[in-house]
């Protein structure tokens, strides 16, 4: 009999997920599912979809590899209700098992949708960032603005990261002053490494061709990481090869640029993914910056809504 079923989100694919290692692999069992909703709520980059749901199933045979009882969803299941809340009250059903456990989503939007499940739902805290929403809000009381920098400024107090003797490295917080060089036409990096889908990405592709036709962009030229291992291997190649320039030409914008995704990984698993050369906003356009619900509610030192802004204009 199954004591509680785990639910897994696409942006939660850890293994320190905190339901995770709440659970017992001989009691429970872990739901992961793909749902059309999460993908058309807004359009997403048919990239961005394919991206995710590779990981979510790479990360499904690791968790089977490690022992786990996984129930996977495919988005072309003919049974598929393609709403996550609908498909966790199927599963529920099918196992007669009314406890879900699951880490707190990082969207209202989900949060709102778990809470209104007919199910007894455990939504336990998400660890893996810096910060609590407490540790934020406590910052944050009494405070005229919330000003990003103030709040990164704290937490590398509390943690000692970029911190010498009490004092920020290199003798001050923040270099952008020195950060907004303009990109030299001759500009070059090596780029990012690519990495040659494997028959797991090959078929979330052909799903997402099919799918998502009608979504802005192409699938042309996929080549992220999709497990932990590769997406270290990118990270390691970042560090060595980009980020020493990375400072220079941080603001600088071209008409063709390599763009990145940053999910949300803990620090020590981050995946970093570059698509190759690809157009983006045209220069005569410019798109309103506003910052995600999400982001203006809830504060996250791990989270950067530069970067998530990023993430937003360029693949969501």
């Amino acid at each position: 009999m199954v004591r509680q079923i785990i639910v897994i989100l696409g942006d939660q694919l850890s293994p320190d997920n905190p339901a995770l290692r709440s659970a017992d692999p001989s009691q429970d069992i872990v739901f992961m599912a793909e749902v059309g909703g999460e993908a058309t709520y807004v359009r997403h980059h048919p990239q961005k979809i394919a991206l995710i749901l590779s990981a979510m199933r790479h990360f499904a045979q690791e968790l089977r590899e490690n022992g786990w009882t996984v129930h996977y969803t495919t988005l072309d299941d003919p049974e598929n209700h393609q709403t996550l809340g609908a498909e966790i009250i199927k599963i529920a059903a099918q196992h007669k098992c009314t406890k879900i456990t699951l880490t707190e989503p990082s969207e209202w939007r989900v949060i709102d949708d778990m809470t209104a499940l007919p199910l007894d739902v455990t939504m336990l805290p998400d660890d893996r960032f810096f910060a609590s929403h407490g540790v934020f809000e406590t910052w944050a009381e009494g405070r005229k603005a919330l000003r990003m920098e103030y709040f990164y400024r704290e937490m590398r107090k509390s943690t000692g990261y970029l911190m010498e003797d009490g004092k920020p490295t290199g003798g001050q917080w923040n270099y952008d002053h020195d950060n907004r060089k303009a990109a030299p036409k001759d500009v070059t990096h090596p780029g990012p490494i690519p990495f040659t889908p494997d028959q797991i990405t090959r078929d979330v592709i052909a799903v997402v061709q099919a799918r998502f036709d009608n979504h802005f962009g192409t699938l042309q030229h996929f080549e992220y990481a999709v497990t932990r291992a590769d997406a270290l291997h990118a990270l390691d190649h970042f560090i060595a090869h980009a980020l020493p320039r990375f400072g220079d030409y941080q603001d600088a914008c071209c008409a063709i640029i390599d763009t990145s995704i940053t999910l949300s990984y803990p620090p020590t698993s981050i995946l970093a993914c570059f698509p190759r050369k690809r157009s983006v906003t045209p220069p005569n356009k410019r798109s309103k910056t506003v910052m995600p619900r999400s982001m203006r509610l809830r504060g996250s030192s791990a989270k950067s809504w530069a970067g998530a802004n990023l993430c937003e204009g360029f693949i969501s």
